[in-house]
């Protein structure tokens, strides 16, 4: 994965086993940028430090508390720096089993390398930190409080639970080699639901796609946790939302089974709701009007509905609400 990532981004990758392979892939007019075991560098202040040679540093204090090694009595190496390939060449002095960037650094250090003063806050922040055990919990909410999805007050209730899921567990799912798969599985699990209305079992069906729309917002939420906290060119919306309008296919084809009118009967009231939905945005408003564009609420209503045999008249009244709350309608009120 790594590697993939890295030759996407049109550079080389190389691994090799020590020192002395190193030197064989790195030519005297190459900059190295060495970064020490277990670093999360979130910071982009060292973008700015690492435009030119030179050893990333930290005060000694703060940064010997956070676990970085110390270099004198003022400093710590921060765990990057930028030398050039020139120096690299000096691992041939040196066994071959010789830790890489503990000699890297020393090396940078006897060739007397300009110190990059790093702000003590990237470190308070948790934005460049080491990953040691008994830090890692720490470390984990520092990381979570950065880079969750930013939780508006117009948040729905699937965005509600949503970012409490990621919460509790949002490392793993970042992690998670199968996690760009839960929108799918959203998709998937509202067809599902479809089906269910299909034989007759409405209520159980629209519950099916209640938890398809959380999944797919979930779904959301681990994409950005899993590009965090690197900018990566989102993907084009309608890639982003297929699983939205596939469960928002599976509510109208629901509607279609739930009633036994005529077919354009049969689908109008669903037509129209999803389209002002669609109009209404929930995002962009604000308070508890948001919860008006959540599929989640919407679905577990209508399976309410459904179960008290009052389906077609909780749905017309649902698209009654939805278009007095939408946008238009109320800039027609204030006219």
């Amino acid at each position: 994965m790594t590697r993939h990532a890295v030759e996407q981004a049109g550079a080389r990758f190389s691994a090799v086993a020590d020192g002395h392979a190193l030197l064989g892939t790195v030519s005297t007019s190459d900059d190295v940028l060495v970064l020490a075991r277990q670093l999360l560098p979130e910071s982009d202040l060292t973008l700015a430090l690492l435009d030119r040679d030179g050893i990333v540093v930290l005060p000694a204090g703060q940064g010997a508390a956070a676990g970085f090694e110390r270099i004198d009595a003022d400093w710590v190496w921060a765990g990057a720096m930028l030398l050039p390939g020139a120096l690299v060449e000096r691992l041939a002095e040196l066994p071959a089993e010789t830790d890489t960037p503990a000699a890297l650094l020393r090396i940078a250090l006897q060739s007397r390398l300009a110190y990059r003063a790093l702000s003590a806050r990237a470190v308070v922040d948790g934005a460049w930190s080491l990953v040691t055990h008994e830090r890692l919990a720490e470390i984990e909410e520092h990381w979570l409080d950065r880079n969750m999805p930013v939780q508006s007050t117009a948040a729905t209730l699937s965005a509600i639970i949503s970012n409490r899921i990621l919460r509790r567990s949002g490392l793993h799912l970042a992690a998670w080699k199968y996690g760009r798969g839960i929108g799918a599985a959203g998709a998937l699990l509202a067809l599902g639901g479809a089906s269910l209305a299909m034989v007759g079992l409405v209520a159980p069906g629209l519950l099916l796609i209640a938890a398809a729309w959380l999944l797919a917002v979930l779904g959301d939420g681990q994409r950005l946790l899993s590009f965090a906290p690197y900018a990566v060119p989102p993907a084009p919306r309608a890639t982003r939302e297929w699983p939205h309008w596939v469960i928002d296919a599976a509510l109208l084809a629901t509607a279609w089974f739930a009633s036994d009118a005529a077919w354009p009967v049969r689908l109008f009231p669903m037509l129209v709701l999803l389209l002002v939905l669609h109009r209404l945005e929930p995002q962009r408003q604000s308070g508890w009007k948001a919860l008006a564009g959540d599929r989640f609420l919407l679905s577990v209503i209508l399976a309410l509905a459904a179960a008290l045999g009052l389906f077609e008249p909780v749905l017309m009244l649902a698209g009654l609400v939805a278009i007095l709350l939408s946008p238009a309608a109320k800039a027609d009120d204030s006219e």
